[in-house]
């Protein structure tokens, strides 16, 4: 106790004579760390301190004008505002029935409405949330109808609504299943949608039925629509009856379709020629019959793939020539080059049984041929080309020669026509003699 009574004396005899100025300086001041320190590395001794950079000035805005306002950003395709995705709303106007009973996969259910087999109906809870979907197997009465749930729940209570026709429509489009695009036709018989679905019974039929016994036949041909000087090949090219090759034609081009499968509905399908060396003149479609098989007789009438004959003209820098002529010989249509140089030829003159040129001209066909180029102030130039038929050959540049007296200068005159004008209008008529710009 005595100890304790002789420190608090000590500390009370130094406050005294001790001042405010000098107790001030023997206060424990905390030293500020440098910026260095503060973000964890410590800065080198004598090391130069980075200098901060100035701040921005504020930009100034012009008297009269209106600051422009902050673009936001657009926000990205397919995202929303809200985390979570609106929901689309249901037109309750377009319930039909409700659940009665569930029983596993098989559902009863009652309709406003007499409704065939295989109709579907998307199936909804009181909150309007789509629970499922369910297709009519049997009818037990004029309301009452007994369903099989295809995916998802039902609960006794809920509402359904029936599937619309683009809604199945879009589910059966890429199925690739002739039950299901059956089913669309026998609920749907009148749809808009209707030929196209035909169609996809066509050609699933096609891929898994054919030939069929009995079945539809074409009979059919083809033709060119304009003759050539040249003999055609027309065998061995494919016959295509909408999307499938399914035929060959002999060597007079006739071919034969058969075992085409019977069809539930009528349908018109496309028959067209796929081969590098035909094109078709115009669109051919055929009418396949419902519920029977038929015999058809069909023409093809087609043109040949153009054989081209591409080249360019150029002068001796290898600059190009426009409006020069070109023709080749056998003869050929003449063509005029375009401001690059360059011309195609696809075109020739038709040939009488000498050999001689006569109204009218045909495709080109592929031989050997020579190609001239000319134009006015330029020699004429040739050259030769081996062509294939039914493609496009390069002839390559053609270079032409300058045969005018411009690229050698004019000659220095002697004569000074200024001096002798007075002398030249009696030697000269009016009219004839030099003009001279003054």
């Amino acid at each position: 106790m005595k100890k304790k009574l002789l420190l608090v004396m000590v500390g009370v005899i130094t406050l005294t004579l001790v001042g405010g100025s000098a107790w001030s300086a023997m206060q424990i001041r905390k030293r500020p760390k440098p910026a260095a320190e503060e973000g964890g590395a410590k800065a080198p001794p004598g090391a130069a301190t980075k200098p901060k950079a100035p701040a921005k000035p504020p930009t100034e805005i012009k008297p009269g004008k209106a600051a422009a306002p902050i673009k936001k950003a657009a926000p990205r395709r397919g995202s929303t505002s809200s985390s979570k995705k609106k929901r689309k709303r249901v037109d309750t106007t377009s319930f039909s029935g409700s659940v009665d009973y569930v029983r596993g996969r098989k559902v009863l259910v009652k309709l406003d409405k007499a409704t065939k087999l295989d109709s579907r109906f998307n199936v909804y809870d009181i909150r309007l949330r789509k629970r499922g979907s369910l297709k009519v197997v049997k009818v037990l009465s004029q309301e009452l109808y007994l369903c099989k749930l295809l995916r998802g729940s039902a609960d006794e209570g809920d509402w359904l609504a029936k599937e619309t026709e683009r809604g199945a429509y879009t589910r059966i489009k890429h199925t690739k299943s002739l039950r299901a695009y059956k089913e669309f036709l026998t609920v749907f018989p009148a749809s808009k949608f209707k030929d196209r679905v035909a169609r996809m019974v066509f050609r699933q039929l096609l891929r898994t039925k054919y030939p069929a016994a009995p079945g539809s036949v074409i009979n059919g041909k083809i033709v060119l629509a304009e003759k050539v000087g040249q003999e055609v090949v027309l065998s061995r090219a494919k016959i295509k009856l909408d999307r499938f090759i399914i035929s060959m034609t002999d060597e007079a081009g006739n071919f034969y379709i058969e075992g085409i499968p019977q069809l539930d509905h009528a349908i018109k399908v496309s028959l067209s020629i796929y081969d590098e060396k035909f094109k078709m003149a115009k669109k051919v479609e055929i009418a396949l019959p419902a519920g029977s098989t038929s015999e058809l007789d069909q023409t093809l009438t087609i043109n040949l793939t153009p054989t081209y004959l591409v080249g360019r003209v150029v002068d001796d820098n290898g600059n190009p020539v426009r409006g020069a002529q070109v023709w080749t010989s056998p003869y050929t249509m003449e063509k005029i080059t375009d401001e690059k140089g360059e011309f195609k030829i696809w075109r020739k003159k038709k040939l009488d049984a000498s050999g001689e040129p006569t109204e009218g001209d045909e495709p080109l066909m592929g031989r050997d041929y020579e190609i001239y180029a000319y134009k006015k102030g330029y020699g004429a130039e040739k050259t030769t080309l081996s062509a294939k038929s039914f493609t496009e050959n390069a002839v390559g540049d053609i270079a032409v020669s300058r045969q005018d007296p411009v690229s050698e200068g004019l000659p220095e005159l002697a004569v000074n026509f200024r001096d002798n004008l007075d002398l030249m209008q009696f030697v000269f008529s009016a009219g004839a003699g030099p003009k001279i710009n003054r």
